[in-house]
């Protein structure tokens, strides 16, 4: 996981997700791509981004013998004149 947050110019809060997989078998690499699942939802003063893999451990795991990975990726751009308060949740560790 890679988390990157941007202090911009605008009046504005743009947020870019990417999500890479890698597995020796194409069918289980898109099973795991379709068990991911990231929301994004707000109130007046906060912004919640929720990342959730569903399915059990085993379900899950990559095969890294075959150079097998997961990787989500962030990038947060907010104004620098608003103040943030960040927390990172991992559910499922491999």
């Amino acid at each position: 996981m890679n988390s990157k947050l941007i202090l911009g110019t605008k009046n504005e809060v743009l947020l870019k997700v990417s999500v890479k997989v890698k597995d020796g078998n194409e069918k289980k690499t898109q099973e795991l791509l379709d068990k991911i699942d990231i929301n994004v939802s707000r109130t007046l003063s906060k912004l919640i981004i929720k990342t959730e893999i569903s399915g059990d451990d085993e379900e899950i795991k990559i095969k890294t013998n075959k150079d097998g990975y997961l990787e989500i990726n962030y990038k947060l751009t907010v104004p620098s004149n608003n103040s943030l308060n960040i927390k990172i949740h991992l559910e499922h560790l491999f």
